[in-house]
């Protein structure tokens, strides 16, 4: 009997514009940075030679974009699940996280 291992990579989407700007995010979505973008072609670039089977992606703009990147040619698709979804802050999602004002959505 062969030993069949499996390898889980879990992932963490991007720099946003919401990060740089110290805002909470929720549910709320904020686009990947120029740097964002780039975390996510280094990890591809890290990751290119390994097999991947599936990838699974939370249904925020930002974390499925992540992915995109990261998949680069592959030819899988990328599963979107509110499972993975970041938790919903209310009323706090676009605040800046030293308190101070919220941001226009």
């Amino acid at each position: 009997m062969a030993n069949h291992i499996t390898t889980v990579y879990i992932v963490r989407h991007g720099q946003t514009e919401w990060n740089v700007e110290h805002r909470l995010q929720g549910y709320q979505d904020s686009p990947l940075t120029e740097f964002g973008v780039r975390q996510a072609e280094w990890l591809g670039e890290a990751i290119a030679k390994e097999a991947i089977d599936w990838m699974y992606s939370s249904s925020s703009g930002r974390a499925h974009r992540t992915a995109e990147i990261i998949k680069g040619s592959r030819t899988i698709d990328i599963i979107d699940t509110d499972d993975f979804k970041e938790i919903g802050l209310g009323s706090w999602e676009g605040i800046f996280s030293n308190g101070g004002e919220r941001a226009v959505s």
